[in-house]
C-alpha cells in the first residue's frame, strides 16, 4: 500500500509524550525501516503505524466510508465479461467516484476504480468483481477513512 502523505501537526495541537520499550532487534529494524522509508523520525512512525492501525481497525468495522481504489487485470476476449463488468458497474453505482479502462495488449486491460463506501459492503462488491470470469486478478488498495 503506498503512503499517504504525513499530516503536519499543528502548532496548537496536544501531544502526549510517552516512553516505548522494544527489544534492541526490533528497534534497529524499525529504524532501518525509517531511513529507507521518507527519513521519518521514530515519532512520526509510530503515528503513522497506529493511524494504520485505527484505519483497518474502521475498515474491518465496516461502519465508517473509506476511500479505496480497486485495480483489476482483464482478459479481453472472455464472453460475456464486457456485459458483467458493466452490470458490476451499474450495482457500484452509489460508491464509484470514478473509473478508467487502459488497453494494456490485445489481450488484455487494466480496469481502474475509485471507490467510496463502508468496509463491509465495498468488500462485498469487490469479491464479486474479483470473481468474475476473465478477471486475471486485482488488488483493492484501501487509503482510509473520508470522516464522511
Amino acid at each position: 500500500m503506498a503512503r499517504r502523505p504525513r499530516r503536519k501537526l499543528r502548532a496548537d495541537e496536544d501531544l502526549v509524550r510517552f516512553g516505548v520499550s522494544i527489544p534492541k532487534g526490533l528497534s534497529r529494524e524499525f529504524d532501518e525501516f525509517l531511513v529507507n522509508h521518507e527519513n521519518l523520525n521514530r515519532s512520526e512512525g509510530i503515528r503513522d503505524l497506529i493511524r494504520e492501525r485505527l484505519a483497518q481497525k474502521a475498515w474491518t468495522a465496516g461502519k465508517t466510508d473509506q476511500v479505496a481504489t480497486l485495480t483489476l487485470l482483464v482478459e479481453v476476449k472472455t464472453p460475456e465479461l464486457p456485459r458483467r463488468l458493466a452490470d458490476a458497474r451499474r450495482e457500484l453505482a452509489d460508491l464509484l467516484l470514478s473509473s478508467t479502462q487502459i488497453r494494456l495488449s490485445e489481450k488484455e486491460e487494466l480496469h481502474v476504480y475509485v471507490l467510496r463506501g463502508t468496509g463491509t459492503r465495498l468488500q462485498e462488491q469487490v469479491d464479486r468483481l474479483l470473481a468474475l470470469r476473465g478477471v486475471l486478478g486485482g488488488k483493492l488498495a484501501v487509503v482510509g477513512g473520508t470522516g464522511r
